[in-house]
């Protein structure tokens, strides 16, 4: 329909870098279908790669108002949280969407993320874990961000002695943490940045 045209030419937009040509599309699909709580989330989206982190709030937001359920968008709404510096909201929000899904790897991998800038390091690798059960696939995406824990003692023990984590992030992970043991300085974990995973 068009407003599944416009959502789509708005996604091509946002690929190219363009946000307000992303918008003005993604806002011409909501005027179209004003009741789909997944075009409110597909700007939200849009507002969220441009900065725009009040908005995208306000579009999650009505996105919930239209379906409570929309684990997407409390997955998402959580980064923008944790974006703002408000990891506790950041969290609640990842809280509902396990709850509502306790196989959406997404919402775990972001919660481990939370929970490792407020130091919750037992907590984080749990979440870290069972991300890597339910999407094993998404190992690299992990990987490429696991280098934020090795400086920690505690992370280094629970992830050389955790076999199945180990084994999901691939064949030289275990000697990847014997090596960090030996080569990575302490650091505060305030200064790392991780990526979240955004659900679109």
């Amino acid at each position: 329909d068009d407003a599944r045209a416009y959502s789509g030419r708005g996604t091509a937009y946002q690929s190219k870098g363009d946000h307000n040509r992303a918008i003005e599309d993604a806002t011409k699909a909501i005027e179209l279908n004003p009741q789909d709580a997944n075009v409110y989330n597909h700007r939200g989206l849009i507002y969220y790669y441009k900065g725009d982190y009040d908005h995208a709030i306000e579009d999650y937001a009505k996105a919930i108002s239209l379906n409570s359920n929309h684990i997407r968008v409390y997955n998402n709404r959580g980064t923008i949280y944790c974006a703002k510096g408000d990891y506790d909201r950041g969290i609640a929000e990842f809280n509902r969407a396990v709850q509502l899904n306790p196989d959406f790897a997404e919402a775990y991998y972001n919660r481990s993320v939370a929970y490792k800038i407020k130091g919750l390091v037992d907590l984080a690798i749990v979440d870290l874990n069972k991300a890597i059960q339910l999407k094993p696939n998404y190992a690299d995406v992990y990987k490429k961000h696991w280098q934020a824990w090795l400086p920690l003692k505690e992370v280094r023990k629970d992830a050389q002695s955790n076999q199945v984590t180990a084994g999901n992030l691939g064949r030289n992970s275990t000697t990847s943490f014997r090596n960090a043991n030996e080569n990575v300085p302490a650091v505060n974990l305030s200064e790392r940045t991780t990526t979240m995973l955004i659900a679109s």
